[in-house]
């Protein structure tokens, strides 16, 4: 029978015996990973389970990033929703994480096709940055260049050129005195 609700882990015990069962699901593991982490840190979990400390990451990265009602999904369905398709989806904003691993089930997506659609979906983001650049250059009278961040959603750094004091102060003043998105 597979456990449809958030495994209790009251041990260190408890978290070690569900990394060893290789049936439990990928969300169990993840959420005894993140135990044993705050219990008895990650080089404990590295040189006595021999997990590597990128995927000790990547189970904390999941165990948070993943909503409750798509975690269900994953103990669900622990054979055809893996640790690749959670770490592919646990970016991703609560609905697109709901649609995403539902598309997988009924599709029987495999991992990489979706790592690689996720590569795809970023591109497009990629072409939304670059126009709204080219607008803000557009409007401000200097380059400027959107630089998202890779590793988290809706962060990332907005970079305009000067090329001396003079034009550096021009463009404060410019920017604080003007509605630069009012083209786009």
């Amino acid at each position: 029978m597979i456990e449809l609700y958030p495994i209790e882990i009251n041990s260190v015990e408890d978290a070690e015996s569900i990394l060893l069962n290789r049936q439990s699901s990928c969300i169990d593991r993840s959420s005894a990973m993140v135990y044993l982490k705050e219990k008895r840190g990650e080089q404990y979990i590295i040189d006595n389970l021999g997990y590597s400390a990128s995927t000790v990451r990547h189970h904390q990265r999941v165990h948070k990033g993943l909503s409750s009602h798509v975690q269900q999904l994953f103990r669900r369905n622990p054979s055809r929703l893996t640790f690749s398709h959670a770490k592919a989806i646990c970016g991703l904003s609560e609905i697109e994480q709901k649609n995403t691993a539902e598309d997988v089930l009924a599709r029987k997506i495999r991992s990489r096709a979706l790592e690689k659609r996720e590569i795809e979906g970023e591109r497009s983001n990629d072409k939304y940055y670059a126009d709204l650049s080219e607008t803000l250059s557009t409007n401000i009278g200097h380059p400027v260049e959107i630089i998202q961040d890779k590793t988290k959603q809706n962060k990332g750094k907005i970079c305009i050129q000067y090329f001396d004091l003079n034009d550096f102060e021009a463009v404060i003043t410019d920017t604080m005195n003007q509605n630069i998105f009012e083209d786009y």
